[in-house]
């Protein structure tokens, strides 16, 4: 059984970053037939993953915050912050 290459890795990478295209879209773009889930787990491999907030594609380490903890991306974190300050008003 082949292996996803680092090539492939690369072009789905830069597809998805900062995006909120799916794996799919990604495959389909690039013509790779590999199973999601061992796309998915590579992508794990090269620190990048979707953010449980908002399912953009960010770097792992986007959603982990100073104490360790998993939270959600930097945009969301700012956003949730600006909903809080506008209940605060």
């Amino acid at each position: 059984m082949t292996k996803i290459s680092d090539k492939q890795i690369h072009e789905i990478t830069s597809f998805l970053e900062g995006t909120c295209n799916s794996i799919e879209q990604a495959m389909d773009r690039f013509d790779i037939d590999f199973p999601v889930e061992e796309v998915e787990d590579r992508l794990l491999d090269v620190n990048l993953e979707r953010c449980p907030g908002c399912d953009w594609w960010v770097e792992s380490s986007e959603l982990v915050d100073s104490k360790g903890d998993i939270v959600v991306c930097e945009n969301c974190r700012a956003y949730d912050k600006d909903e809080e300050d506008e209940e605060e008003d």
